[in-house]
């Protein structure tokens, strides 16, 4: 939980204008049962009219059991998931994904200084 979002308040009674009020309404993070983690290799970011789309892709290279001879020209990168987000939203994300990768980075110090 931790986490709230802000709901907007409206009354419909008014006919004019108001002031907007707001609310904060504690979120309840839900992951479904059935929800699949994919591996993302790559990662593409495109700017649509007002938000950002972010989307994630997963590629298989051939697996080949004797040396190939000539490279392959290409390699297939499927779209594994795809959001669009507002850009009020997208300072917040940097901010969680640098947090979270020094906490990583700090883990696997930590780890590395434990076997040595």
């Amino acid at each position: 939980m931790g986490k709230k979002d802000k709901v907007e308040i409206k009354d419909k009674k008014k006919k004019t204008p108001v002031e907007k009020e707001y609310m904060e309404v504690p979120l309840i993070w839900h992951t479904p049962d059935n929800m699949i983690s994919r591996y993302a290799t790559n990662v593409a970011v495109q700017v649509l009219q007002n938000e950002l789309k972010i989307s994630f892709f997963e590629t298989k290279p051939e697996i080949n059991v004797v040396p190939v001879k000539t490279p392959p020209k290409n390699v297939r990168a499927d779209c594994v998931a795809s959001i669009i987000i507002s850009p009020h939203t997208i300072p917040q994300l940097i901010e969680a994904l640098k947090g979270q990768y020094n906490n990583l980075i700090e883990r696997k110090i930590k780890e590395s200084n434990d076997m040595s």
